[in-house]
């Protein structure tokens, strides 16, 4: 990491860097600036960044590895590469952590906030991202996001989006933080989808990718980001950007030298979107389930035969099949309705 000179005048700090500059106003204690997370007896018994994202350090891998290959520490960021969620990388001095998949994604500070979060140091950035939880500082005080925030533009004193924390509330999330499942909670999605208590879902199929990306003329299932006039095999996993995020597809057979893009209705019969919810923007397989709201409440539906018949025209007319409801037991899809079901 590069470090900065620094001049201290009272509880002022101000970082320089040689190029461009970067500025925290009114830090919260001038005895420990810009620090990497160390365990070590040198490292001070009470951290002011304690209960903040710069937690999140204690979840980073120890050695470096490329874009692509196993391990959540890449370094210095690189253009033209590829992140995924959870990933740390270094930019301009400051440490960022991905929140979404990034394909050959702008550097994270021009990204405008959409894919990566600041964490090393923890006080607030304009543009940046946060998630639902994160705690910041801002002004010598901690605030704790309440939803998930994208290109953050109001400072957390100034908006609902954000809470003032008090002291209490401080030392709780710094309990929480110390606890040994810390890292596998905090922003590791795809651990979250892959739990054993998980109902298999659809989302849930994320687990079966492999960590490295591969060629269409290589061993392995994931073939990172889509590319036209390529061939896949039935199985085989593609990420699309739609809008600013990131989706997984999984291919429901071999598909030859395709020239649409996954999300496309033109291609429903090859590609299924992983997500948990009931997607129109796929197709899905014989057995397959996904979330779907009905009257404000979600239930599981189980999809019957291959295709794209939408659960919801199901509703309405039973006849048409294609999908019924199921529950799971903790081990097995259980079948609760298939005709004139009751939705309260």
């Amino acid at each position: 990491m590069r470090r900065y000179k620094k001049i201290v005048k009272k509880t002022y700090i101000i970082y320089f860097k040689t190029s461009g500059a970067i500025n925290i106003v009114d830090d919260v204690d001038p005895e420990y600036p810009d620090i990497d997370y160390d365990d070590s007896k040198d490292t001070p018994s009470e951290n002011p960044y304690d209960g903040t994202v710069y937690d999140e350090l204690k979840c980073r891998d120890k050695n470096i590895t490329k874009p692509g290959e196993k391990g959540n520490n890449k370094g210095d960021w690189k253009e033209n590469s590829n992140y995924v969620i959870g990933d740390f990388v270094e930019y301009n001095g400051v440490t960022y952590r991905a929140i979404k998949d990034v394909a050959n994604g702008k550097n994270p500070l021009d990204d405008k906030g959409n894919n990566w979060k600041p964490v090393n140091p923890p006080t607030w950035v304009q543009s940046a991202s946060y998630e639902k939880d994160d705690v910041v500082i801002y002004l010598s005080k901690y605030y704790q996001a309440t939803d998930n925030i994208n290109n953050s533009q109001q400072n957390p004193a100034s908006t609902e989006k954000w809470k003032l924390l008090t002291e209490d509330e401080l030392k709780k999330i710094i309990q929480e933080h110390a606890d040994g499942n810390f890292c596998k909670i905090n922003g590791n999605q795809e651990d979250k989808s892959c739990d054993a208590n998980r109902p298999p879902t659809v989302g849930k199929e994320i687990c079966e990718k492999d960590e490295n990306v591969t060629t269409q003329y290589q061993n392995g299932n994931n073939k990172g980001p889509w590319t036209a006039n390529t061939n896949y095999k039935k199985g085989d996993f593609v990420s699309v950007r739609i809008g600013e995020d990131i989706v997984w597809f999984r291919a429901m057979r071999d598909a030859d030298g395709l020239h649409f893009s996954p999300e496309l209705t033109t291609e429903h019969t090859v590609w299924k979107r992983i997500d948990d919810t009931w997607s129109d923007r796929g197709g899905y397989e014989k057995g397959n389930v996904v979330i779907v709201e009905v009257k404000g409440k979600n239930y599981y539906f189980q999809c019957l035969s291959d295709g794209t018949n939408n659960p919801l025209n199901y509703l309405k007319y039973p006849s048409l099949g294609g999908w019924q409801v199921v529950e799971w037991t903790g081990t097995e899809w259980k079948v609760t309705c298939t005709t004139n079901c009751t939705y309260d």
